[in-house]
């Protein structure tokens, strides 16, 4: 009774009734919240084992805990030391959800976790700190609310004063001694929407002699109040303001943690956060600080640009190095110069240097994705890299296939010329392999070039049936050549056996693996060509126009700044009506018991003892500086309100236009770098194709130039595309998220989305 409710009853208490507001606030289904539950999920980095109504003392600074023990001089509370103590602030067991064991300050060995879009996503809702920040931001709006409420029940409170009693006891020398009771008081009070205040409370003062005549002495007063002031409506309209302030906000929280669950998956996934509509005070944005900065945005794709990006450096690095050593050998037969070599392993130094910088950049960028997840940086994650399979357009085992061409040892000796026919046709059995492996991908592309054809005009149709078409005569060719060499081999096996000296035959045996070199190099060269043509890009399903009109009816952060208006507006009136006089209709009275000295009955109310007044009361506005002064400022608010939902009209059509705009810059940046990308490749091959002439080591350092250039060229064209895919992406989903039609599911992911994820 002293204590009250306990803590855990208080929490409950707070909990129902402030769920029950957001679950009956949330039935719009343009913002509907699928989990309110501010308790982290078990599994969570932040979720709290330990009892939420008796936490333990978390560990503390060492200099600051002598300020516990004792401050100024006075020694401590020793509520402190009482407490239980702990070591770490997090969860012990949320290495588990990673395959690890339990958390004690230090992460045990946890395996490699690859994750895709949709295991990012569900980690990040269950540790991302931002995330449970906006949560919470919307439970504490609609907890205030619930005192706003609280205000118009009926309260056990009169004459502000909670229910209250005391007892003493007084003792006089050579008098006597009694036991007292101090004023005890109970009552009730209820507010009205018009402002009248009703409020009734009972006081009692009892006192019991214990010396001289002994017993007891009582007196009891019943007391009431009710205030109406005049001018209902006016009176209505100031009264109820802040209720309805509060009503509204919740509304607002809610929508505002509902876009950014919208925002909370594009950011994962692309990194790109959205900014709030000018005029906001700021509380839709991220508040979670690390280092002084806002928490790390990374996103997905981000994260795939650049590990592709490295990739692609190691790719080109290998095909420096086996041109390096086709051109050493080449070099021998007096067809290349010692400068093409040496340009070519300039440009391959150059190559470490720039993988080095990127292998940084790709460690850098995923710690500071696994702290956008709300990770450690120290966990190991990698990601499902299933997404870059279309941008992989040089294959890595024709790479290997082309390294072995260029180790083929050949010379004057029987057995070493054996043992190289071995090699050539192990390699050529690979190749014939891939060859046949190749015929699927022809059939793929027959599948997703109708797709393309549907957005491009005639001529870029033509262009595209044109390159297909030499591609494809270009791959025939190349399975004849196969053919050619598999024959080529057996003649030759045989040459080498028959022959006495094998001289005569070194020339044809090396002739024989500069052509295995040469398919194989063409083989690459077709399929690049082919796998370009099979990238293609997600629709981008709507039209400018559409996208601003849709923006513009169903941005929730655009019905919130509409509503902020109207607040505005509001207050405004009720600063106009604070000017006004007031005018209160007063009645007021009590009926009590006989006096202390004379009476030991509680409850023998007397008309004798009874008051009643009834009368107006009139404050005059005569003194209203301040009451002015607001007045105006909620005018001149009022007019700042209207222009900054303007701006955010315009700023919503401006998010649209600037991310339609960059798709389809985008989107042609991809179609250039598709093309570039064969031009690239076709260079390469020529830069090569020069260098075999009988003629070529007349050119000087022409062939290491020739090939390092079209070997810069392939990366950087490769990097640009799968940066456009990168942006364009990111393009897409901000307009999807920006027009307000993105629909999150429970899981936090946009279905739509994901069924185009799994179609590629």
């Amino acid at each position: 009774m002293l204590n009250g409710c306990t803590r855990t009853e208080y929490r409950q208490s707070a909990d129902k009734q402030t769920y029950q507001i957001l679950k009956e606030k949330s039935q719009d289904p343009r913002w509907r919240i699928p989990r309110m539950d501010i308790t982290p999920d078990p599994t969570s980095r932040f979720y709290d084992v330990n009892d939420p109504d008796t936490p333990p003392l978390p560990p503390d600074d060492p200099a600051a805990k002598e300020y516990m023990e004792r401050v100024y001089g006075m020694k401590g509370s020793p509520t402190w030391d009482q407490l239980h103590k702990i070591d770490h602030v997090e969860n012990p067991n949320w290495p588990k959800a990673f395959g690890g064991g339990v958390y004690t300050g230090e992460i045990s060995e946890i395996p490699e976790t690859k994750l895709t879009i949709e295991d990012a996503v569900s980690i990040g809702l269950r540790n991302s700190r931002d995330y449970q920040e906006q949560m919470e931001n919307m439970y504490l709006a609609a907890l205030a609310l619930t005192f706003e409420r609280y205000r118009y029940d009926v309260r056990p409170i009169a004459f502000g004063n909670e229910p209250g009693t005391g007892i003493h006891y007084e003792n006089t020398p050579n008098d006597g001694s009694n036991w007292g009771l101090g004023q005890t008081n109970l009552g009730v009070s209820k507010l009205f929407p018009t402002g009248a205040q009703f409020m009734t409370e009972l006081t009692n003062n009892t006192i019991w002699m214990l010396s001289g005549n002994s017993g007891s002495q009582t007196a009891t007063t019943l007391a009431y109040s009710l205030v109406q002031p005049l001018a209902f409506d006016v009176q209505r309209t100031i009264n109820l303001e802040k209720i309805t302030q509060q009503e509204r906000n919740v509304l607002y929280k809610i929508r505002d943690f509902a876009r950014f669950r919208k925002d909370f998956y594009v950011t994962v996934v692309t990194g790109s956060r959205a900014l709030p509509l000018p005029g906001s005070s700021g509380s839709g944005e991220l508040a979670f600080l690390i280092r002084g900065a806002r928490s790390p945005t990374v996103g997905f794709y981000y994260l795939l640009y650049e590990i592709q990006r490295l990739r692609n450096q190691k790719t080109t690095i290998r095909s420096l190095e086996s041109l390096i050593r086709d051109l050493e050998a080449l070099g021998e037969a007096g067809r290349a110069t010692s400068l093409d070599v040496t340009e070519l392993q300039s440009s391959l130094e150059r190559g470490h240097l720039y993988m080095a910088h990127r292998e940084r950049v790709v460690k850098t960028e995923m710690d500071r994705f696994k702290m956008q997840l709300g990770l450690p940086p120290d966990l190991n994650i990698s990601l499902d890299d299933s997404l870059l399979r279309q941008f992989e357009f040089l294959d890595n085992e024709l790479l290997e296939l082309e390294y072995s061409s260029t180790t083929v040892q050949i010379d004057n000796d029987k057995q070493t010329l054996v043992t190289a026919m071995e090699d050539i046709e192990s390699v050529l059995t690979t190749l014939e392999a891939k060859v046949q492996s190749f015929e699927d991908e022809i059939v793929e592309l027959e599948q997703i070039l109708p797709i393309r054809f549907a957005r491009m005009t005639e001529e870029e149709i033509a262009e595209v049936e044109h390159n297909v078409a030499n591609d494809k005569q270009q791959f025939s060719d190349i399975q004849q050549k196969t053919i050619d060499m598999r024959a080529s081999i057996s003649k030759l096996r045989d040459e080498i056996q028959a022959a006495e000296d094998t001289a005569d035959v070194i020339p044809a045996v090396r002739e024989l693996r500069r052509g295995l070199l040469h398919t194989v190099r063409a083989l690459t060269g077709v399929s690049i060509a082919i796998r370009l043509e099979k990238s293609i890009l997600v629709p981008l399903n709507v039209d400018f126009n559409e996208a601003a009109s849709i923006a513009l009816e169903n941005r929730l952060d655009l019905m919130n700044r509409r509503g902020i208006v109207v607040d505005t507006r509001r207050r405004y009136e009720v600063a106009a009506e604070r000017l006004l006089t007031d005018v209160n209709l007063v009645a007021e009275g009590s009926v009590g018991t006989p006096p202390l000295a004379s009476s030991n009955e509680p409850f023998d109310f007397s008309s004798d003892s009874a008051q009643f007044r009834a009368g107006i009361e009139i404050v005059t506005p005569l003194d209203r500086r301040r009451a002015r002064n607001n007045f105006r400022a909620a005018q001149v608010s009022l007019q700042r309100a209207r222009r900054n939902y303007m701006a955010a009209e315009d700023q919503v059509k401006l998010d649209i236009r600037t991310m339609y705009n960059e798709a389809i810059t985008e989107a042609r940046i991809f179609e250039i770098c598709r093309r570039a990308l064969r031009v690239a490749a076709r260079e390469l091959d020529q830069a090569i194709e020069f260098g075999d002439r009988p003629d070529a080591g007349e050119y000087a350092g022409g062939r290491g130039v020739n090939i390092s250039r079209a070997l810069e060229n392939i990366l950087y064209n490769q990097n640009e595309m799968i940066e456009s895919w990168a942006e364009y992406e990111t393009a897409r989903l901000s307009i999807y998220r920006d027009m307000g039609t993105m629909d999150i599911n429970e899981s936090g992911l946009w279905a739509d989305d994901i069924v185009n994820l799994k179609a590629r």
